[in-house]
């Protein structure tokens, strides 16, 4: 990620082009159209999109989309909706939970391959088939499935501290002694929660190409997107802005014609 970023911002827009990369995306779009039918039947939701009112919900819970910013939020509602329907009304937590679960599952799958394919072609300039990277993905699930719960692990962690310095703080006499310690730990724990929450939803699917890439394991993985995304966080979000520039360039000229 390093020499890509020293080779400017500009160079992000040459990627390399592997036929099999597309048909595996199309694979991918295809699973998550299915799973939404699948689970707008059990759950008897009638209108919207199962999967674009998780990602809008998911991306809401870390303030990516706030209303102070109704272009982003606008930009991106419309590139989901064009793509996966229109959001569905407010999902419960549990929705939310399963939906997350399924959803996890086709990125690690469907994206580790992609990511594998791309992966090799850059860096040897071979291709790989279908098949194989699927295998791969599918053999480095774990890997992929535990981003997610190391990240909350980590944020459930550091919230039970800060429930904790509260219930010592409440004990009498010495409870507000106590607190002039306990509080900057408390506002700094709370600022690492949010550094967690905000890099494990942007960076999610750095941590799946890392983990594609160097098969290094999870914590490797998240290591890396953390990196990437606090160090450099203006190719980070110019990278971004591309994706969604030209994914909403294609779902419009899709939509025209």
């Amino acid at each position: 990620m390093t020499d890509v970023d020293n080779r400017g911002l500009l160079r992000v827009i040459k990627v390399p082009f592997d036929i099999k990369a597309i048909f595996l995306g199309a694979l991918g779009y295809l699973a998550l159209i299915v799973l939404n039918w699948i689970l707008k039947g059990i759950w008897g939701i009638e209108h919207g999109s199962v999967v674009s009112a998780f990602l809008v919900q998911s991306m809401s819970l870390c303030a990516l989309t706030p209303d102070t910013i109704p272009l982003v939020s606008n930009s991106i509602g419309m590139v989901l909706a064009a793509l996966y329907g229109t959001p569905a009304a407010e999902l419960d937590f549990w929705q939310m939970l399963v939906t997350g679960i399924f959803y996890l599952i086709v990125l690690s799958i469907f994206g580790g391959a992609i990511c594998r394919v791309i992966a090799l072609r850059i860096a040897r300039d071979e291709s790989l088939g279908v098949k194989e990277a699927l295998a791969f993905a599918a053999g480095n699930l774990r890997s992929y499935v535990q981003v997610p719960l190391v990240l909350g692990g980590a944020i459930a962690f550091f919230w039970g501290c800060n429930w904790l310095a509260g219930v010592v703080s409440a004990i009498p006499v010495v409870g507000p002694f106590l607190f002039l310690i306990l509080f900057p730990l408390a506002i700094l724990s709370g600022l690492i929660i949010l550094l967690i929450a905000v890099g494990g939803v942007l960076g999610l699917f750095l941590m799946v190409a890392a983990v594609s890439t160097e098969k290094n394991g999870t914590l490797d993985a998240i290591s890396r997107a953390f990196s990437y995304l606090y160090s450099r966080p203006v190719a980070f979000f110019f990278y971004y802005f591309l994706v969604f520039l030209i994914a909403g360039i294609i779902v419009i000229i899709g939509v025209e014609v």
